[in-house]
Order: structure tokens, then sequence, then C-alpha cells
């Protein structure tokens, strides 16, 4: 698949943000007077402020001339580019080969992990990259593209013939990418991350939050994201969802899914949504917002506290089972619709035209909805 793209610039890597007395410091300790010193001080305090703002630094020349500031750095873009990309390799700080692209990838990953400090990027420039295999994200990390054109199949575009990143490190945050083919894009392996404007079009299973350890050891998910994504087209395989957790243990899962979005046709599988545990805890919080859901949802043992409200299920259907506490509220259910054993159901403004089914709900309050 080709991906054309002429971006009108070229990002660069981010470099040490000097203070104006280290400036001055070099400056003195060159011999230059103090007059003198104040003023270059002053000029370049200008220079670096703004290549800071623009976030496109070319560091040569202020490299060379003052190479033994020392300076830490305090924040960093690491840039790569696709084998059709204008930009090249001595643009940006890794230019891939086409083939095999997840190991540049990794490259990239490494040199922002070794940065001693939070929140490094790995922008992925537009275009096409070609992955044989998976790349692994252990750190931190924010890995983003420069967005997508789903209809059009363009943009930061991950063309992959098996699996693409797993994250087996907490706060880790993927944006702004394009997933085409293969089996498994995203498996989470750790709490904390978040995915973002991402979209996937014939990919088997897109998004999969994988169980670590064993069922004797209880593992704690938290402040985990899923927002503003799209499933496309000829995604799903025959037995499985499009966001998926079937954990064996124990979990507290605080989780927020919003603005899923799925336009694509020839979907296949089970569902849409399963969260699922078959330990003896479950538990932790979730919230399902304001999401465009085409196939079946399944919640089972995954919520003490569960929100699911503002979401439309167009001819599939919702199962809530083994929850806590349990708000409802202004979802358009247009299949089926079951409650199994609830503790506590508040349920407002929900029009359901499926078959409803309430069976071991303790306590219920319900108010303005149609067929419930």
């Amino acid at each position: 698949m080709a991906v054309n793209r002429n971006p009108t610039h070229i990002p660069k890597k981010s470099y040490p943000m000097l203070s104006s007395s280290k400036i001055k410091s070099v400056l003195l300790s060159s011999g230059i007077d103090s007059e003198l010193a104040n003023s270059l001080t002053d000029a370049l305090r200008k220079i670096l402020d703004q290549q800071a703002v623009d976030e496109r630094l070319n560091y040569d020349v202020i490299e060379k001339g003052l190479a033994n500031v020392g300076a830490s750095k305090v924040y960093a873009t690491i840039v790569v580019a696709p084998s059709n990309h204008p930009a090249t390799a001595a643009e940006v700080d890794y230019k891939c080969a086409g083939s095999g692209d997840q190991a540049t990838i990794t490259s990239a990953l490494v040199e922002a992990a070794a940065l001693s400090f939070s929140g490094a990027r790995v922008l992925l420039l537009a275009g096409e990259y070609v992955f044989s295999g998976p790349v692994t994200v252990s750190e931190g990390v924010i890995i983003e593209g420069e967005g997508f054109d789903w209809y059009n199949q363009s943009g930061t575009v991950i063309n992959q013939t098996t699996d693409s990143f797993i994250i087996t490190g907490e706060g880790v945050t993927l944006k702004n990418l394009l997933f085409t083919g293969g089996d498994l894009a995203v498996e989470a392996r750790a709490g904390n991350f978040t995915l973002e404007n991402l979209a996937f079009d014939s990919v088997d299973r897109p998004i999969v939050l994988t169980q670590v350890g064993n069922s004797t050891n209880t593992y704690v998910w938290y402040a985990c994201a899923i927002r503003d994504c799209i499933i496309g087209n000829s995604c799903g395989v025959a037995s499985g969802y499009m966001i998926d957790a079937n954990w064996t243990n124990d979990n507290s899962l605080y989780l927020l899914i919003s603005g899923l979005l799925m336009p694509g046709l020839f979907l296949s599988g089970d569902g849409a949504l399963r969260l699922k545990t078959t330990g003896t805890g479950g538990g932790g919080v979730t919230h399902i917002i304001g999401n465009d859901l085409r196939m079946p949802t399944l919640i089972d043992d995954m919520a003490s506290r569960l929100v699911f409200a503002n979401n439309l299920h167009d001819n599939s259907d919702i199962e809530i089972r083994n929850a806590g506490y349990v708000a409802f509220n202004s979802n358009s259910p247009f299949g089926d619709l079951t409650f199994n054993t609830v503790t506590a159901l508040v349920a407002a403004g929900n029009i359901c035209l499926g078959t409803y089914t309430e069976t071991a709900v303790t306590t219920v309050s319900k108010a303005a909805n149609i067929g419930m």
C-alpha cells in the first residue's frame, strides 16, 4: 500500500535547555569580557527560547560553540521517518528501510528510554512503516504519529504482518496511528497506559489487555485510557473481541473507554468489548462513555463501580453481570440488554429496543427509560 504525503516541516530533536547564567559562565571562562558576555548571553537566550517554543531545533552550531556546558536534557523528541518520506537520514534521527521497520523504531525507543526523565517522545512521521515483528515498549514513553486519514488510508500507517506494539512498562502512550493488517495491533501487559486516536483496518485483534502472572497473584491496573479510536473495515476474528480483556485472576481495573467508533464493514467476531475475569475479586472502576458500538459488549466481574453512559449500540447486545454499583444512563442499546447479579443499578434516559432482562439485581432505581 502506497502512502504519500509531503509534510511542510521536518521536526528536529529537542536539546538541552541552557540557563542564561550557564551560558554567561562558559563565555566568561573563555576570556570574553563581562560586557560582551552579557550581550552575547542575551542574544543567545533569545535564539534558544524561540527554538524551544518551535520544538524543531537544529542545535549543531550551539552544540559546537558550547560543547563543554554538559547540561542534562529536560525533554526530547526522537524523530523517525519511513522509507517513503522525503526526509533524508541526515535530517531526522532514524530513517526506516521499508521492511523490518520495527527494528528501527526499537532503536529509537532505546534512545528515548536512556534519557533520565519522563515524557520522552518518539515521533513517527507520516508514511508507511512495514513491520515483520512486534515492538516491545518497556518504558514510559510517548509514541506518536502525525495522524491519519482513515478513508484514504494515509498518514502515519503501521502495515503489519503479525503483531505491532506490546506494552510491558507503565506510563506508555500510543496515539495518532493507523494500523493495517496483521493479527494483533496493541497488547497491553502493564497499567497506566493511554491509547488515543488510533485506527484499525483489517486487523484481527485490535487491542488486547493481557493478564500477566499466574492465578495466585493479584494485579492492579490503574489509570488506563482508550479513547477516540476507530475500528475500521474487516477487523475481527471468528472468535474474539475488538477490545478484549479476559483474565483468570483477580484484578482491579481503573479503565476509561470513550469515543470509540466502529464505522467499518465486514466486522467479525463475538463483539466490540469484553472485560471479564473469572477470579474471586475483580473490582475497580470502569467508565464506558460516549461510544458508537456495532457489536456486543460483555462486562463480567470487572467493575465494583461501573459508569456506562451515552453509548449507542446498533443492533448489538449488552450484558453486564457480577458487578457492584452500576450507573447506566442515556444509552441506546438497539439489541438485547441484560443485567445479571448486580448489587445496585441506577438507570435513566435509556432506549432499549431489544429484550430487557434483569436477574438478581439487589437494588434498582429506574427513571424515564423506554423498553426497560
